[in-house]
Formats: structure tokens, C-alpha cells, sequence
């Protein structure tokens, strides 16, 4: 018989995406069984449609490419900023590798990172949601025209091909020091301590199907929210 955690109490609360990989990442270590790979049908009809609004114009612009922080909507890397990131860029400065202009062009926000109570209302936020899960990502188009997405839930911690490498050991500290503790910190160090390493991570394979799907499907998931905030218009106006 296979455990209650097999089926993940993730899988019954309603968790945003990022939140549901982030717990399973721990109990699968726990039991195999715990869910190991995630789809289109995983995201919210929320996360979908911030999905193809974000990599529609990128498709348009070349057929395969980079996802970065700066591409989601919303916060560029101020949401995301860690001590460990900074300090890397801080070194790469140092270093004479980068400028202070070039790094703030590079990573826009990252040394002003966002509060705890940011944090907490990021928590509901779809775009926050698809940015902590699938981070900085590459897509394709396939032979037959459909977007993919492949990547991994993991931290990617402690990469030996990093200009400036760090431990998981490492991280875990920062996020917990001083000018780290932050909620998003702590939860950044334990993860990168006790989660999954690059490559070891749930598998992410997102088909989002063709340009042509994408445009109808965000026409078809806008329609519901426009025709009820039209019906809210009408009755604030008093009109039938």
C-alpha cells in the first residue's frame, strides 16, 4: 500500500505551483512515490494565463530562448533577491569583471530586495508563483510548433561551472544571517541545504502548444474576468 504521502497533501490543498514543488521537494526524500514531475495541467488557470502572456511576445521575437527574472511581470529582481547573489555580484564588481552600472542594468533590483510583508503578499501572486518555480528557463518550439519548457525544480546550488561558486552550506548561513533573514532567505537556505541539487529536481516539462493555441487560450481565459468586471461596472452604475 503506498503511504499518504504518496499522493502529497500538497495534491489536496490548493497550493500555488511554487509552494507545492517547494514541500514535495522535501517529502519525496522521504518517499519515492511523493510526486516527481509536473506539467501544464499543475499551474492554475491564474499561472497558465500569466504563462502566456509572458512568452508570447518572446516566441514572437525568436522561437527558442531564455526566460530571466526581468521577463516575468511585475518585480524584476528585487523578489528574488538573496546575500548570496549579491555577494557574487558584489565580487564580479571587485573583481573588475562587471561594473556597478552594468550590474544594475544586468540584475535591475537586486540590491533592494523586498520586505517580509512583500514577501507574504507575493505568496497569492501568480506571477510570483511561476518565478520561484521555473526561475530562469530556457524554451523551444518543437517540429511541430508547440513551446516547450524543460527544466528542473532544483536550487541550483553549488554549480562548479559558477564564475564564483558557492556551497549549500553556504547559502544556508547567508540566509540566515544578519542582512539575510529574511522569510524568502530562510526558506532559499534550507532549500539549497536539505532540496534537491541541479539536475536532481522534479521534472518540468511544460507544453504550452503554438502561437495560435496560446492567443486562443489567453482570449478564452481573459473573456470570463472581462465579462464579470463588466456585470461589477454595471451594477456599481445602477444599470440592469
Amino acid at each position: 500500500m503506498k503511504s499518504w504521502m504518496s499522493w502529497g497533501w500538497t495534491n489536496i490543498i490548493m497550493l500555488p505551483i511554487n509552494q507545492k514543488a517547494y514541500v514535495n521537494s522535501f517529502l519525496r526524500q522521504i518517499d519515492n512515490n511523493v510526486k516527481n514531475e509536473y506539467y501544464l495541467d499543475d499551474l492554475s488557470d491564474a499561472e497558465q494565463l500569466e504563462l502566456y502572456k509572458m512568452i508570447l511576445p518572446m516566441v514572437n521575437k525568436s522561437p527558442q530562448g531564455e526566460i530571466r527574472y526581468p521577463d516575468y511581470t511585475g518585480e524584476t529582481f528585487r523578489d528574488v533577491s538573496n546575500p548570496t547573489t549579491r555577494r557574487q555580484l558584489q565580487q564580479a564588481i571587485d573583481d573588475e569583471l562587471s561594473t556597478a552600472e552594468e550590474a544594475q542594468q544586468w540584475f535591475p533590483g537586486i540590491n533592494d530586495p523586498i520586505s517580509n510583508m512583500e514577501f507574504i503578499k507575493n505568496l497569492s501572486s501568480p506571477v510570483f508563483a511561476l518565478k520561484t518555480f521555473l526561475g530562469q528557463s530556457g524554451y523551444y518550439t518543437d517540429e511541430d510548433g508547440n513551446i516547450i519548457i524543460d527544466d528542473s525544480f532544483d536550487f541550483n546550488i553549488g554549480r562548479e561551472r559558477d564564475t564564483f561558486p558557492t556551497s549549500p552550506q553556504q547559502t544556508f548561513r547567508e540566509g540566515f544571517s544578519t542582512e539575510g533573514s529574511s522569510i524568502f532567505n530562510i526558506l532559499r537556505g534550507v532549500g539549497s541545504l536539505l532540496g534537491p541539487k541541479e539536475g536532481e529536481g522534479a521534472r518540468i516539462h511544460l507544453n504550452l502548444g503554438t502561437e495560435e493555441d496560446i492567443i486562443k487560450k489567453i482570449a478564452q481565459m481573459e473573456e470570463p474576468q472581462q465579462t464579470e468586471r463588466m456585470a461589477e461596472i454595471m451594477d456599481e452604475l445602477g444599470l440592469d
